[in-house]
């Protein structure tokens, strides 16, 4: 029986999507390229699955309302666009109204597990966004001059990348925070449009602090946390009627590991562990949870990374120091530090940066990892939409024989260049660029793989 149940525990458990060929210029090249993008948007009327909505969704309709097919709703839930447990004329009309863009209500998968009716398309809407994931969403999106109200972290931590002129602060810098004068903030922005890090917390926070009594405010409550950011941002590309700008995205994240992986065809992978960590205390997260973890979810496409036993919704577990050298664990190569609430400028210097890494790295002395110029770290930026355009760097810090520091800095510009809300990033006056960020170790105290190669191969 197809009943509406059915169809939405199916797409709760859909975790295979189609994939489509798509052209884009590579970040270490100029040439057009074949890509696959492999993964479907989340929005009810993807009947196949794919990153798009269009006539082929409208063929694979009539073909089962035609009895050419059979509706495998287990396979492609999605096919009923109009969520009403059938398919039949009215879901073809409902995919049609998208296609051509016309004014409406459709309905997408959220990740908490159900389905949600939102207004198609989100245009001319006053956002909030709740964390730095949710404002780098808007910026690829091409919305951020809609963006009204925004967590702490964005306003006080992440000043350099956005216009804040048009925006006000709310008083957390943590994203599972809510005050009272957070939705009063809300009401007197007029906001009608949250963009929220997605767990239950925050949406029962978020209705019941606001939106009951609000009923023009809608939600967006789509993952940007490793795998899942694809399909978010495909999603999001079709509710805002940005799907150009989502495609350009999933083409360029999607381009950079296909070129990475082909070149290391054949390649010995380097093996990884990733960790989350700060310049201070003795214990630190490591980052294990592929399906959950970004920069886990980067790396492992181009490593053999740890993907051991998470403990958080965000694929992290907390141990101590010994525990990096005990043997089951001090066989990785490999030790990369993610800075927490450390990104591309934050850092004041050069030096800094090197300051912080040689404290975090003298965490791990006992390891074989450090012994074997086997450490290196990076600004926290993979946890976001941002972390492709860090692959090239990841390449070039575990395989410096194949990789340059110049392909990795032209694949971080392009994302500065085209996904970046500003022209390009600032700070005070300083413009920023992939070529004077502050991305990498060149201090004295250590050397790393990459210096290790500099030096042999000068």
């Amino acid at each position: 029986m197809n009943s509406k149940v059915l169809t939405i525990a199916v797409v709760a458990i859909l975790v295979v999507a189609g994939a489509a060929v798509a052209f884009v210029a590579l970040g270490n090249g100029d040439s057009k390229h074949k890509v696959n993008i492999d993964a479907g948007n989340l929005v009810y009327g993807n009947a196949n699955n794919d990153p798009y909505i269009n006539n082929d969704d409208v063929k694979f309709i009539q073909d089962i309302i035609d009895e050419k097919t059979t509706w495998d709703s287990a396979k492609n839930p999605l096919a009923d666009a109009n969520n009403d447990g059938f398919i039949t004329q009215a879901d073809i009309d409902q995919v049609k109204m998208i296609i051509d863009n016309k004014s409406g209500k459709v309905w997408y998968q959220t990740y908490l597990g159900w389905p949600m009716e939102i207004t198609y398309p989100l245009v001319d809407r006053n956002i909030f966004v709740s964390y730095w994931q949710q404002a780098e969403a808007a910026a690829i999106l091409g919305i951020w001059d809609d963006v009204k109200v925004a967590n702490a972290y964005v306003t006080q931590v992440k000043t350099h990348q956005y216009d804040l002129t048009h925006v006000v602060e709310v008083e957390s810098v943590s994203t599972n925070n809510w005050y009272d004068t957070t939705f009063t903030t809300f009401a007197d922005e007029e906001i009608d449009l949250i963009m929220v890090t997605p767990n239950q917390n925050n949406y029962d926070k978020c209705k019941a602090g606001y939106m009951d009594t609000h009923p023009n405010c809608e939600i967006i409550l789509l993952s940007h946390v490793g795998n899942n950011a694809m399909s978010a941002m495909l999603t999001m590309g079709i509710l805002f009627n940005k799907e150009a700008r989502a495609e350009a995205y999933a083409e360029y994240c999607y381009g950079a590991i296909e070129d990475i992986q082909e070149r290391l065809n054949g390649v010995e992978k380097k093996n990884v562990m990733v960790t989350m960590t700060t310049p201070k205390g003795s214990r630190t997260a490591v980052c294990c949870g592929t399906a959950y973890e970004g920069s886990v979810n980067l790396i492992s496409q181009i490593a053999n990374v740890y993907s051991g036993d998470a403990q958080t919704a965000y694929g992290q577990t907390v141990k101590d120091q010994l525990w990096y050298t005990e043997d089951a664990q001090d066989k990785w190569e490999i030790i990369f530090m993610n800075y927490s609430s450390i990104d591309w400028f934050t850092c004041e210097s050069q030096q800094q940066f090197n300051e912080y890494f040689d404290k975090v790295a003298a965490f791990f002395e006992g390891t074989e990892a450090y012994k074997n110029n086997g450490m290196c770290a990076m600004p926290y930026v993979c946890g976001g939409y941002a972390a492709y355009a860090m692959a090239y760097y990841c390449a070039w810090y575990f395989y410096p024989n194949l990789f340059t520091e110049a392909e990795a800095q032209k694949n971080l510009q392009y994302w500065f260049d085209n996904f970046c809300c500003q022209e390009n990033t600032y700070f005070g006056d300083k413009t920023y660029t992939a070529a004077n960020a502050f991305i990498y170790y060149t201090g004295d105290n250590y050397t790393t793989l990459v210096q290790k190669y500099q030096k042999e191969n000068a």
